[in-house]
């Protein structure tokens, strides 16, 4: 398997992926596999950068919000203060997973 380093600064994957959003990615080894685009894909994360299948880069990025700067996200989001909550809820008032 080819994989290939990409930049995900403030994203924690097994969060984004255990959301509850998705339900077809299995922890495999020290990462996950699953479906982008209907074709298979291996996640791992190092750090602040993804392994990422080789030839889905721009697709992992697309599927992950990658191209949106997470501290843009943090500014606009209004944190819930509920005891153990892993949910925000934006200016509109949906809730969204904390990465």
């Amino acid at each position: 398997m080819s994989l290939s380093r990409i930049a995900a600064k403030g994203i924690d994957l097994a969060k984004s992926l255990y959301s509850g959003q998705v339900f077809h990615w299995t922890q495999h080894g020290k990462g996950f596999v699953g479906a982008i685009d209907q074709k298979p894909c291996y996640l791992e994360q190092c750090g602040t950068q993804l392994l990422v299948s080789r030839y889905l880069i721009s697709e992992a990025r697309r599927y992950l919000a990658l191209d949106h700067g997470i501290d843009e996200i943090h500014r606009t989001q209004r944190f819930v203060t509920r005891p153990g909550s892993e949910f925000c809820a934006n200016r509109f008032g949906n809730a969204l997973p904390l990465f």
